[in-house]
């Protein structure tokens, strides 16, 4: 009897290639250069004053010491604090910091380990607008951090300083255009609205991992008209991270962190929903 090995042949042949199919894309930087920068009116206009936001991204593991995800405002070239507000690994502890012009601040910051590892972790912030650190939050996977490991003012904080400098994915970049603090790893999916959304909201969001596209409503999500700029970084575009939203804020990549992997291997349910 003549026996059929073509059965057998297509699974090994699956097993050889379905763990290098690349699925999914995002932003991976390499900790030395790579960053994204995005200028636009309606992103000056989002971090200012005592305008209210929130920010979400997916970034994936827990991040080096001492990194930046997310900036607005250029640092002077000794490599310092950027100008408006600063989302970043301060010391392996997730925080976010708020800059007024004359150098009085509000932060927050998590316990160290709150991101997981070898996972994808949806952070989300938002800030309601008030003047001391009880008017920020910080989420991971659609769960409030009620239990920081810090809530700090320094002097007297009077609302986020005002500038045109770019907003920055990746790094914090000095006025010459040195980037500093560069994360090492992936990020996508970076978020930006001007509303403080809701508990309710962000779970909707996160979606029990799968995540959900931020542009239309769905469930109890009911801010898309505030989505000032959504970079979901779907396929490689060469050097423009495009914008998702209808705001036109397209950025630009320095270094090229755009356009490397997820494959099948390291997919968890958020990559099946882009």
């Amino acid at each position: 009897m003549k026996k059929d090995y073509s059965y057998f042949s297509l699974c090994i042949l699956l097993i050889i290639i379905i763990p290098s199919c690349l699925l999914s894309q995002a932003l991976t930087f390499d900790g030395s250069n790579d960053y994204v920068s995005i200028s636009n009116n309606i992103v000056d206009q989002t971090f200012k004053d005592r305008t209210v936001f929130s920010v979400s991204a997916w970034v994936y593991g827990a991040g080096d010491a001492t990194k930046s995800v997310l900036c607005k405002g250029n640092t002077d070239n000794s490599g310092g604090n950027s100008k408006s507000v600063q989302i970043f690994n301060d010391g392996s502890r997730l925080s976010i910091i708020l800059y007024s012009s004359n150098g009085s601040f509000i932060r927050i910051k998590a316990k160290e380990s709150y991101l997981s590892a070898n996972a994808w972790n949806l952070i989300t912030f938002t800030y309601d607008g008030g003047l001391n650190p009880n008017s920020l939050s910080i989420y991971k996977n659609g769960v409030l951090n009620e239990d920081l490991y810090e809530s700090h003012e320094h002097n007297t904080f009077t609302g986020m300083d005002s500038n045109t400098d770019p907003l920055y994915i990746g790094a914090r970049v000095q006025e010459n255009g040195t980037p500093h603090l560069v994360w090492n790893g992936k990020i996508d999916e970076v978020a930006v609205w001007s509303d403080d959304l809701s508990a309710a909201e962000i779970v909707t969001l996160y979606n029990s991992g799968a995540g959900l596209n931020p542009t239309s409503n769905s469930g109890n999500y009911a801010s898309s008209s505030d989505l000032e700029g959504y970079w979901p970084v779907n396929k490689n575009s060469g050097s423009t991270v495009f914008d998702g939203s209808t705001n036109n804020n397209s950025g630009a990549d320095y270094g090229d962190p755009v356009g490397a992997g997820v494959y099948l291997y390291q997919l968890q349910a958020k990559d099946f929903v882009k």
